[in-house]
């Protein structure tokens, strides 16, 4: 099933604090989105440019879990889930690596116009460890 919010109605601001190996680096994109609930689901769509060209990112929460799929330029599915660890593939141009995620924190205070999400959990790629601390604004721009 297809999903497409045709008007990109909301402002999405990612912000993004990874540790590694003791340091950090702060990643922050902002860009025009969609963002709708169906079946019990919310659903937050943007694109972002990449040197591969377009990413589309697809945000799915569902029951505490978030499931954060990308496309385009790089690909892969990831989901967070308190409850357990989790594994998913990560297509890259030097083949497929598998990302083990382990989630510590799960908010949402999305609601029909917007609102948070914001996520904590580390990421092992390659045996390296990734803490990562995101927060997700969705800003409706009903004009």
């Amino acid at each position: 099933m297809t999903l497409k919010n045709t008007d990109n109605d909301y402002i999405i601001e990612v912000k993004n604090t990874q540790t590694i190996d003791g340091g950090s680096d702060v990643i922050e994109e902002t860009a025009r989105g969609g963002y709708y609930e169906r079946d019990g689901k919310k659903y937050i769509v943007y694109d972002t440019p990449c040197e591969g060209g377009v990413v589309t990112t697809n945000v799915i929460v569902k029951n505490g879990c978030v499931t954060i799929r990308r496309s385009g330029g790089a690909q892969s599915r990831m989901m967070l889930d308190v409850r357990r660890k989790t594994r998913s593939p990560y297509f890259t141009p030097y083949g497929v690596w598998t990302i083990e995620a382990e989630t510590e924190r799960i908010i949402s205070t999305l609601g029909a116009w917007g609102g948070e999400l914001k996520l904590k959990y580390t990421l092992t790629i390659q045996g390296g460890r990734y803490h990562n601390d995101m927060i997700i604004k969705v800003i409706g721009d009903k004009r």
